[in-house]
């Protein structure tokens, strides 16, 4: 190497030591957050084992066992923590055990339980964690205890399940007994009203966060469904949403928004104050196209649907090099965590936001119930229904994922410039689709 080029990359090491050391001194000062990470992206386009079409869902248990909502190979598949193929269960049909669009997850660590969110059977199924039928709750209707094409599901502090039924325009809570305990909300843009509500979760208090997607907004209540405030307006700036699809929280209470028609994940503090946002359209595994469930797991790591690029992202936590201050008094943050219980879990309580209606007693109104006899199936026992009495086919324990048979050959990607909001079922549209 001549001495000029031994020049040039010496300046040019040494300007990129200072750009990170200005890019660290700044966050080191102001304590401000850097955006998570990129970890790993798991998966590709095609339907043999270890492969996604166009997944939606994705949840993780206590032990770091991954599982994905694979929603067009109507099935769902199980990784370990280290991203090898443990099972695959499912297949097209309306049977226990099958699928017809499996949207969401959501894991009860406590009783050792994953829900599915099986849209257009219009019902929630209850697997054991090693993928063992349990039982179904609803079917097509719009009576309390059914549902009409239900996506977001999550489990509360107590166990129960809530459920956005979101061509009903509602939100639904079970026990975990089965047994349908409250439901609420109606079709309307109006405080406590819904338009095809995409998720549902709940804080640490037991408030209830719902995505009220074509509002375009969030909206929160408390744990008896009465209406406390609602922000957010159609838009792409800052703490502003086209189609949020997704809600979640992390440990410290701060909420993270998949806000899909813009693609890109929003994230506010616990008093609703903005932070940052993440995410670029494109085809490739660190880009976003079509993002759906995000699951936050005790470590705070992130993991997101990336569905339309068939793919889950895992996202890694930054720690500010400085935690926030206690007393007057700054504590140095080593990054490092243990894990706690949701009863250990610090309590926040977001303060009503500019522009909020705060309404702490109003009861929203139920919509007409129109049953629909299409279907009906068993809200609470271990029932099969009558058309479908075969039993669900056991697990497939998967030795070694087989990642080059029969892959997917959809022939063009899919358009990133305009992601679509894919809503099973509905004849609704919007301009901006």
């Amino acid at each position: 190497m001549d001495s000029s080029k031994f020049k040039s990359l010496l300046w040019i090491l040494l300007i990129s030591a200072v750009i990170g050391g200005l890019v660290f001194g700044y966050y080191y000062l102001t304590n401000e957050e850097l955006p998570p990470s990129f970890e790993y992206s798991l998966g590709k386009p095609g339907n043999a084992s270890g492969e996604f079409d166009s997944p939606n869902g994705v949840a993780v248990d206590a032990d770091g066992n991954i599982f994905v909502a694979d929603t067009k190979n109507s099935r769902v598949q199980k990784f370990n923590a280290e991203k090898k193929l443990v099972s695959i269960w499912g297949k097209m049909g309306s049977a226990p055990g099958e699928f017809n669009y499996p949207c969401r997850l959501a894991v009860d660590n406590l009783n050792q339980l994953l829900y599915v969110s099986d849209s257009k059977n219009s019902r929630i199924q209850k697997f054991s964690l090693k993928g063992e039928f349990i039982e179904e709750l609803g079917g097509l209707g719009s009576e309390p205890g059914f549902f009409n094409n239900p996506i977001g599901i999550s489990v509360d502090r107590n166990g129960d399940l809530l459920i956005a039924d979101t061509l009903n325009h509602r939100i639904q809570k079970f026990n975990s007994n089965g047994q349908m305990v409250m439901s609420f909300g109606q079709n309307g843009n109006g405080m406590g009203q819904f338009d095809t509500p995409w998720d549902v979760v709940a804080d640490t208090q037991g408030n209830i966060w719902v995505a009220d997607t074509f509002n375009h907004r969030i909206q929160k209540f408390d744990s008896q469904g009465r209406f406390l405030e609602a922000w957010g307006t159609k838009g792409a700036d800052n703490g502003q949403f086209t189609f949020p699809v997704g809600i979640t929280f992390d440990s410290n209470g701060n909420f993270y928004i998949v806000d899909q028609g813009n693609t890109r994940v929003q994230k506010f503090s616990p008093e609703g104050k903005f932070i940052y946002a993440w995410g670029e359209a494109g085809p490739n595994e660190r880009q976003l196209n079509t993002p759906n469930q995000l699951f936050i797991d005790q470590f705070d790591n992130l993991y997101l649907a990336n569905t339309e690029n068939c793919c889950i992202i895992k996202y890694k936590k930054h720690y500010s090099p400085l935690a926030p201050k206690e007393n007057g008094e700054v504590r140095f943050n080593t990054g490092k965590r243990t894990s706690t219980s949701p009863s250990q879990i610090p309590v926040h309580t977001p303060a009503l936001r500019p522009g909020a209606t705060p309404l702490p007693t109003a009861t929203p109104s139920q919509p007409e119930m129109t049953p629909q006899p299409e279907k009906t199936y068993s809200t609470g026992s271990n029932e099969s229904p009558a058309a479908t009495p075969e039993e669900p086919a056991a697990p497939e324990e998967i030795e070694e994922p087989d990642s080059g048979a029969n892959q997917n050959t959809q022939g063009e990607e899919p358009s990133v410039n305009e992601p679509e909001v894919q809503v099973p079922n509905t004849d609704k549209t919007e301009e901006s689709f």
